[in-house]
Parts: structure tokens; C-alpha cells; sequence
């Protein structure tokens, strides 16, 4: 629960991490675990290779470097083991990895311009878990992260309430890292309301290893070219069911996708930029705050929805398409 008349300390909830029998179900890892890389960082593994690394909220309120801001994913790793993001670069140290950032009140959550300018995502609980689902007649191992975010204003206000649950789906034969994360935002205390924009690439963002910046191409649900607007430079943005990026990562080519769930509150209108070799590639899961802003009322929580995928080699059209159906079903279990 979030404090609201102080800021409350780091309270790390850890869940008993469940171990699953090979001989009982063949279609899945026997492992699934998490490790504490410190206090602030937790590491997922699944039989004993790295899928995840989450950074799980600033550790000291009071004394912010300028990169510690945010609670994200900051590493996140294809079926062969081989991490597609990257963590606060020279060029954006505010570029953490995956992460979910808008402005609510005209306060930036985006970029970090110093605690008298910028909002602060400070989560004071902290929970893991892993279970198992049935699906389609099988069992499918699912890990489970779930924070209490407070999106602190700096006069240390609380300007959103987040509960956020990041859902991994680990099964042997989606031939992906795939995973759903859900941000359902609420206004903060002895609040009516919170306006919620920003600029044009605020939103759920990604930034990719640097070896994957210019050499790859972008590609969504409507076919291999990219009908989206430009909006400055190389960036444009594009209404669509999924946006995905395929590039060389250290010499073999990898695909990562972003997926928009039905239900948001407007459909995505995904940020991307890099296509031609210029600057570098990101992506990001926009509602386009900066054309029309959203009020957040009391009582009425919005969720922003989405899911994110990583594989090994250059995937399709028809390929991510069929993962992204996969993923719509794999979400009406949870």
C-alpha cells in the first residue's frame, strides 16, 4: 500500500518461487526462478538462462543520480539468450531499456531534468511469483511480477497511483520471449483529476542494443511498409494492431514486437525511428497525448495494455501476426 503522507520506504515483497516436474509436463522448463541482483535489481531465469532483469524502483528518493528515475525492464533476452535492449545510452541516459512514461499534470515522467522539473516513479512494493495456467488442453508456465508504482511530483505529491503487472509467458513452443505488461493508472490523493499528455513518443518506449540501430527495418500488421505520418526527421507514427523491428544483433538477426490490446483507451499509434540508418531505432506505444490529452477522473482507472515479444532470426508478417493472436488468447486467462 502507498503511503500518503511520507514517502515510504522500499518494501520488497517476495513470493515462494514454484518448481515444475519435467517428467509431468514434457512441453516446458523445469526451472523457473528469480534472483535479487541487489536491492534494487531481480533477475528471471528459466532453467538457469536469462530471460529478464527488472530494476525495481530508485533506492534513495532524497539523492537521484540522473538515471534513476524510473522503475523498467532493463534487460530482456531471445530464446538463445541474447539481450535486445539497451540501458540508459550517453546520447538519452533517460532511455531505460523498456519502460512506461508519460507527463500527468504537466509534469515530464519522460525525460529526467533534475528533481525540480521531473516526476519520479517510486514503487514501494514489490512482489514475484510464478505459477502454472491451463491452456489449450496443456499447462504453460507463467512468471509474474506486480509493483505498487507512485508517480511522485517534485514537490513529492502523488500525481498517479500505477499498478502494474508485467506477465511472462514461458513455454517451450512459442519459439519467443513473450510477455504482457499492464499499467492500470489512477488519479493521486485529494486529487479529481490528472491530465494525462506528453510529446509524441511518450508512452510504453524501447530502446534496442546498439548494434541493432542502423542496420533494420520496421514493419507493422498492415504489410512491410510502414503507412504511418512522418513527424520529424526519420520518426514517424503509425496507427496499428502491432509495430515490429527486425535488425542484426551482434551479427544475427533478431525481431521484436510491440502489441496493442483492444481494450486501451485509444488504439496505438506506434512512435518509431532509426528506418533509414538514421539516428538510432526505438520504439514506442503511443496514444497521441501530444494531438489530445486525457483526463484520468477519480474513480475511473484507465489501463494501458500491451504485449512484447523478442525472437532469434527475421521473423514475417504472418509470423509476428500469429504470435500477436497468441498473445490476445494467452490475455483472456489471466
Amino acid at each position: 500500500m502507498i503511503m500518503l503522507n511520507r514517502i515510504p520506504s522500499l518494501c520488497v515483497c517476495i513470493v515462494s518461487v514454484l518448481m515444475l516436474c519435467p517428467r509431468v509436463w514434457s512441453q516446458a522448463p523445469s526451472k523457473i526462478e528469480f534472483e535479487s541482483g541487489g536491492e534494487n535489481t531481480v533477475s528471471l531465469k528459466v532453467d538457469g538462462k536469462p530471460l529478464l532483469t527488472y530494476v525495481k524502483s530508485p533506492t534513495a528518493f532524497d539523492d537521484l543520480k540522473v538515471n534513476e528515475y524510473k522503475t523498467y525492464l532493463s534487460q530482456l533476452y531471445t530464446p538463445e539468450g541474447r539481450n535486445v535492449l539497451r540501458d540508459s545510452p550517453a546520447d538519452h541516459v533517460h532511455h531505460h531499456s523498456l519502460m512506461f512514461a508519460i507527463s500527468a499534470d504537466d509534469v515530464n515522467f519522460w525525460e529526467e531534468m533534475g528533481k525540480e522539473n521531473a516526476g519520479v516513479q517510486f514503487a514501494p512494493t514489490f512482489a514475484i511469483h510464478s505459477n502454472v495456467v491451463e491452456s489449450d488442453g496443456k499447462r504453460i508456465g507463467e512468471a509474474v511480477i506486480d509493483q505498487n508504482v507512485a508517480w511522485f511530483k517534485p514537490d513529492k505529491s502523488i500525481a498517479i497511483r500505477e499498478d502494474r503487472t508485467i506477465r511472462v509467458f514461458i513455454e517451450n513452443d512459442l519459439d519467443a520471449t513473450l510477455l504482457d505488461w499492464s499499467s492500470k493508472l489512477s488519479v493521486g490523493p485529494n486529487r479529481e483529476s490528472v491530465k494525462l499528455s506528453g510529446s509524441h513518443y511518450y508512452g510504453l518506449g524501447m530502446r534496442f542494443d546498439q548494434t541493432m540501430d542502423k542496420n533494420g527495418t520496421f514493419f507493422c500488421d498492415t504489410g512491410s511498409e510502414i503507412p504511418g505520418d512522418n513527424v520529424r526527421g526519420d520518426e514517424k507514427k503509425t496507427t496499428c494492431k502491432w509495430m515490429a523491428y527486425t535488425a542484426d544483433l551482434h551479427g544475427k538477426p533478431a525481431t521484436v514486437a510491440v502489441f496493442d490490446a483492444p481494450e486501451n483507451p485509444r488504439p496505438m499509434s506506434a512512435f518509431t525511428m532509426g528506418q533509414a540508418g538514421q539516428s538510432f531505432a526505438y520504439i514506442s506505444a503511443t496514444v497521441d497525448l501530444e494531438k489530445e490529452p486525457i483526463t484520468l477522473e477519480k474513480g475511473k482507472p484507465l489501463t494501458f495494455e500491451y504485449g512484447v515479444a523478442a525472437w532469434d532470426g527475421k521473423k514475417s508478417v504472418a509470423e509476428v501476426q500469429k504470435l500477436y493472436q497468441t498473445w490476445l488468447e494467452k490475455r483472456k486467462g489471466k
